[in-house]
């Protein structure tokens, strides 16, 4: 199972299944990527429960665990709430009473310890604690050891099945009120908190296990000065953030040129790579019109008239001949920032390493043309193959100089989606183009890119490549080699990707407000999707999104989305002062019905109120 974010979804174990030594992190993990990887180990219809309930209760802990809620996402979590307990009692009525399970090998070991202390408690020598057996240097006391238990295990585990009856199930039906009531879960949670102690537990190993406190603080001197001295002597990288405010930027990548790559080279060595194909001539037919709105955006800041306008949509085969790389060269980089606003208006950032498995992205879904049907799929899927950077110079006939420019781009390669349209009980399928595919790699350019996606291989239908196929040829580039038949998108790898699916409900996600759905629309269904036909791939548009082209909505809008019911951080301390409300005309002349009802049911009861109310005057 590949990784995801800085610590969001961590390197599992070998062996899971035996649950050992387990936190509260590892739970939630094994809960928003269990779908893969229980898919396919029960029978139908079975596995059909087991998914849809796997998914449910996703959606239901990333609701409930939200850092930032609205009226309407309560009542999704308490709609969710619902389908959970359905869920859960046909799981146990249909499947548990079908399939017979029984503890752990570890529990069993444990009960039989238990077993033998209470034994051992209840003997003559326990029972008079006065009277001390001797033993010998040579020998130790018997007890039931681990490899004693093992040869007993076989007939001796009890079965266990899933039980509804305690508490912890019972208080499910009481998250969405306590929201309501005392805010989001974070608020009160000692998830956060808990999450620091990796750092006091690997000082502790570094002590001598005395004085711990003494020796942990002059641990923490020493680090402070070591840094303090690494940031006098050592400068700093220039694969990381030159300035404070690139973070601003929608995307950041290195200024290094310490890995040129020569264009003729390295189109001469992989000519037999079905990547490479046609590198450059589409390198440069992605860049130029890039090289266009640079073009035009510096004629409007410089107020010139060199005709950039007019050339704006000028493509042909003679103008991208017109785009050169300075020396023939590309500059390849190891990593790619991405900044991005989070659900709850927070500025968070996305790291990408083609060389490892977080090298997925995702961006917004542009039809080819105006006149095209859009797509129910709002967002499109790549695997990042490279990070480059190249300095062009355009001669053509809207140049206006001949200095270097710099254009970062992305090589990626696409995915396809297997599903018509987007399915509220099952995650996303995708497929990756084969190399064979005239449109399977492309270019990108890099501030399109929305955040980091995680995509995780649908491991029941195995590779797509035999590894007995030695006839085909394999690309070292690409690594198609790895290649499975089909994908999931897991979109409950964290909050914010959660809110990207539920289309509109994100307050950070500005660009899903202008066609958000009603509150009636966006709640989930009973069909069930797995159900559904297979389909064939559906192509991606060709014309990648443009995201500095997205519309804005306007003033009266955004403070609409800001007076909004908001639970959550920013709402804590909120009161409306006299100032809010100053020249407005309050209406007094006639009560609500709501009023009306109260006043009836207290009237004819003689209320008595202190001296002090009584004379005071009304705020």
């Amino acid at each position: 199972m590949p990784t995801f974010g800085k610590d969001t979804i961590r390197r599992f174990v070998t062996n899971v299944s035996e649950m050992k030594q387990f936190a509260a992190r590892d739970f939630e993990d094994l809960l928003q990527c269990a779908i893969p990887a229980f898919e396919g180990l029960l029978p139908e219809p079975h596995n059909r429960h087991v998914m849809a309930l796997l998914f449910i209760f996703a959606e239901w802990h990333g609701l409930a665990k939200l850092r930032l809620h609205t009226d309407h996402t309560l009542t999704l979590l308490e709609c969710q709430t619902v389908s959970l307990g359905e869920a859960m009692r046909r799981f146990v009525n249909e499947t548990c009473t079908a399939i017979a399970t029984s503890e752990l090998k570890r529990e069993y070991q444990a009960r039989k310890r238990r077993e033998a202390s209470a034994e051992k408690k209840q003997s003559p020598v326990a029972a008079n604690p006065r009277k001390k057996r001797k033993l010998n240097s040579g020998s130790a006391e018997p007890s039931a050891n681990n490899d004693t238990l093992e040869d007993d295990i076989g007939d001796g585990l009890r079965a266990k099945t899933l039980n509804l009856e305690t508490y912890k199930y019972h208080s499910l039906g009481d998250v969405a009120p306590t929201i309501r009531m005392f805010g989001t879960t974070d608020s009160y949670s000692t998830q956060i908190p808990e999450r620091f102690h990796r750092y006091p537990k690997m000082h502790y190993k570094r002590t001598s296990k005395k004085s711990v406190n003494k020796q942990l603080s002059r641990i923490q001197m020493r680090q402070a000065r070591i840094r303090t001295l690494r940031k006098q002597v050592i400068p700093e990288q220039e694969e990381g953030y030159i300035d404070e405010d690139s973070h601003m930027h929608p995307y950041f990548i290195g200024k290094s040129q310490n890995n040129p790559v020569s264009l003729p080279a390295f189109v001469q060595t992989k000519r037999n790579d079905l990547a490479v194909k046609g590198f450059i001539p589409r390198l440069k037919a992605h860049l130029l019109p890039r090289v266009y709105q640079l073009l035009l955006r510096e004629e409007l800041k410089t107020e010139g008239t060199h005709g950039a306008q007019s050339c704006s949509s000028s493509t042909s085969s003679s103008e991208v001949d017109r785009v050169f790389f300075h020396s023939d060269r590309i500059y390849r980089h190891q990593l790619l920032h991405i900044n991005y606003t989070s659900y709850n208006v927070r500025r968070e950032t996305d790291i990408i390493n083609p060389k490892t498995s977080r090298r997925y992205i995702m961006c917004l879904r542009q039809p080819d043309n105006e006149d095209e049907e859009t797509s129910p799929h709002r967002y499109v899927y790549a695997q990042v193959l490279g990070v480059y950077h190249a300095n062009i110079i355009y001669r053509g006939t809207c140049a206006t100089d001949l200095r270097r420019r710099r254009f970062d781009f992305l090589w990626v390669r696409w995915f396809d989606f297997l599903q018509k349209s987007p399915s509220t009980r099952a995650l996303d399928r995708l497929q990756i183009r084969p190399l064979s595919h005239p449109e399977a790699v492309g270019f990108l350019d890099p501030a399109d890119v929305m955040r980091a996606s995680y995509i995780a291989p649908r491991f029941s239908l195995g590779k797509r490549y035999s590894s007995e196929d030695t006839g085909r040829i394999v690309s070292k580039l690409a690594n198609d080699q790895s290649d499975w038949r089909e994908y999931y998108v897991n979109r409950f790898v964290d909050r914010d990707m959660l809110m990207r699916h539920h289309w509109g409900l994100g307050i950070g996600h500005i660009y899903s407000h202008k066609d958000a759905p009603s509150a009636v629309e966006s709640m989930p269904t009973d069909q069930d999707s797995e159900n559904e036909p297979d389909s064939e791939p559906i192509q991606q548009a060709s014309v990648l999104p443009d995201i500095s082209a997205e519309p804005e909505k306007d003033e009266a809008a955004e403070n609409k989305d800001a007076d909004s019911d908001v639970v959550g951080d920013d709402a804590l301390g909120h009161e409306h002062s006299l100032d809010d409300i100053e020249g407005q005309e309050l209406d007094v002349s006639e009560p609500r019905e709501d009023e009306q009802e109260e006043a009836e049911d207290y009237e004819g009861d003689d209320i008595q109120l202190p001296e002090d109310v009584e004379d005071s005057d009304p705020e």
